[in-house]
């Protein structure tokens, strides 16, 4: 683990050119009205159907669910299986750690519902042995689904971006002089490849894949490994 990492509490920065260590925001859905509510709510109608509970005895089960708990145990187990996947889909020496995993509840401003981590970017593989990787596994074009992702995120009808959506210009340098949201753009590309490596799908569109493979594998992670246990 970095040193910096293990003792220093990594913060968004608006400029974190030449930072080793960065934090982002991780290719997730977000909890609002997602699967882990409805695994909530699900919780609660056994109790009425199976137990029995009134509807005053439920309210007051219901109002006394830590969400917080519950959503960042789900961050931190979805931060673990992305460093499994990664190991497992592009080699063993693609160890990538996701630190300090952080949930950010929504906002009144309709901001957050998403988790974030710190990494340290010199963990992650080379953008040659990405593209290599999905050459030889007939995936994608790795680059251009980069270049993609970075469009979508940054450019196009009805979007206002302080962000330069030519994700290209970085291609030849080494990924501390990526600022942050960069960085997700290939966090987004490499969990595209984990979908439809891990699930034989031949569908190129980035959003569709990584939505599939939280819907799909994390969900099924999740319940294997007993994440989505909720304390009532």
């Amino acid at each position: 683990m970095s040193d910096l990492i293990e003792n220093t509490q990594v913060a968004f920065k608006a400029n974190t050119i030449g930072d080793e260590v960065k934090r982002v925001v991780l290719p997730f859905g977000g909890f609002y009205e997602s699967d882990y509510e409805h695994l909530i709510s699900n919780e609660l109608d056994n109790l009425k159907y199976d137990e029995g509970k009134t509807d005053q005895e439920i309210e007051v089960i219901a109002n006394s669910i830590d969400r917080k708990a519950f959503y960042l145990k789900v961050a931190v187990g979805f931060g673990d299986y992305l460093n499994e996947c990664f190991s497992t889909v592009f080699g063993k020496s693609v160890e990538v750690a996701f630190n300090q995993i952080e949930y950010h509840p929504m906002t009144l401003q309709n901001t957050g519902d998403e988790i974030s981590a710190a990494i340290d970017v010199t963990q992650l593989p080379g953008l040659g042995y990405l593209q290599h990787f999905c050459t030889t596994n007939d995936l994608i074009d790795f680059k251009d689904s980069l270049k993609q992702i970075a469009a979508d995120k940054f450019s196009g009808p009805g979007l206002r971006s302080s962000w330069d959506a030519n994700i290209e210009v970085l291609f030849e340098k080494p990924y501390e002089q990526w600022e942050s949201v960069y960085i997700e753009c290939l966090l987004t590309a490499m969990v595209q490849v984990l979908s439809l490596n891990n699930n034989y799908k031949n569908n190129g569109y980035w959003a569709i894949a990584v939505r599939e493979f939280e819907a799909t594998d994390f969900m099924e992670y999740g319940r294997t490994n007993g994440l989505f246990c909720i304390d009532l």
